[in-house]
């Protein structure tokens, strides 16, 4: 749990309830809180992995003034998805999915009898591992013999020179 609180914390955060088996935060914006999601998924999936992995839920809630201390049980929606989040699995409501602004691609409808009529439909957010990127650079220095030594050096280490 330490390793997901400094995560969030990185991520910029804010901590509502915290006790052993969950964790409620705040972020700035849906699409900020699908993509910590996702990045803490990746981070403990690399190390933890399932079947030890982490059940995510990401809603949108209006939590009034003074409920920064709330515990899980106020807190419906995000408790209720949290606990049929199964290992490596990151939930979102279709409100979420609507202010994401990710569009509707990286959403699959959940199908489950276990949801509640009244969060409607639920969303799991597809992701993976993530995949390297390819790096690419266009290299310019007017002496031919120091520009083909970089270019070497570049593509060396795995880069794409696209252009001299």
């Amino acid at each position: 749990m330490q390793r997901v609180v400094a995560g969030l914390e990185r991520g910029g955060a804010r901590m509502r309830h915290r006790n052993a088996e969950v964790c409620i935060a705040v972020m700035g914006s849906t699409r900020d809180a699908v993509a910590m999601a996702v990045s803490l998924q990746r981070e403990v999936g690399a190390t933890v992995g399932p079947p030890l992995g982490l059940g995510i839920a990401v809603v949108v809630e209006e939590v009034a003034r003074g409920a920064a201390g709330a515990a899980p049980s106020e807190v419906s929606a995000a408790s209720v998805l949290a606990g049929l989040a199964g290992a490596g699995e990151v939930l979102a409501t279709a409100m979420v999915r609507d202010l994401s602004g990710l569009g509707t691609d990286g959403f699959e409808p959940l199908e489950s009898e276990a949801v509640p009529e009244d969060l409607g439909q639920v969303y799991r957010v597809v992701w993976g591992p993530s995949e390297p990127r390819e790096l690419r650079v266009v290299v310019a220095d007017d002496a031919p013999l120091i520009r083909a030594g970089v270019v070497q050096l570049l593509e060396s280490a795995g880069f794409v020179v696209t252009g001299e």
